[in-house]
């Protein structure tokens, strides 16, 4: 299975995105492992959504570190967060996603907190030239603890 059928969700213009992913069975520590096409950079990417922001009594976060324990190929731990999920997009600007203690408690881990709007931000710089898929999964496999990819106020 290919990534792209999640992102077509996001953006449904977007015909690669340069990862295949699988879907884990029911019960495994992420939802989806995923891999570059050359094996190079690889993701264990847990998804969920939410009406509120992810707080530390969230089970995401025992996921997350039950990953991290027994991974084996060095993936890259991503929790992907469709947070504020009933709000109209407008409306989650000054909305948390994270509470800071779920951002301090994971901090000191390799691990990276993105949001659904991140990544539907990032789909659409991609499709509008700005920047190229390469160049983002780059972002996404070096960064860690919340990533701020930029705050658009209305749909692309």
């Amino acid at each position: 299975m290919k990534i792209d059928a999640i992102f077509q969700r996001i953006a449904p213009d977007c015909t690669t995105v340069t990862l295949e992913a699988e879907k884990t069975e029911k019960g495994f520590t992420t939802d989806i492992l995923a891999q570059t096409h050359d094996g190079a950079k690889k993701f264990g990417l847990e998804v969920t959504g939410i009406s509120s922001p992810v707080k530390k009594d969230s089970p995401k976060l025992n996921q997350l570190m039950e990953f991290e324990r027994v991974k084996e190929h060095d993936e890259k731990t991503v929790l992907v967060a469709n947070t504020h999920n009933k709000r109209p997009i407008a409306e989650r600007k000054s909305l948390e996603d994270f509470t800071p203690q779920v951002v301090a408690f994971l901090s000191v881990h390799p691990i990276l907190l993105v949001t659904g709007w991140d990544l539907y931000c990032m789909v659409h710089d991609v499709l509008e030239g700005s920047r190229t898929r390469d160049e983002l999964i780059e972002k996404l496999y070096v960064s860690n603890g919340r990533l701020n990819y930029g705050f658009r106020t209305e749909e692309p």
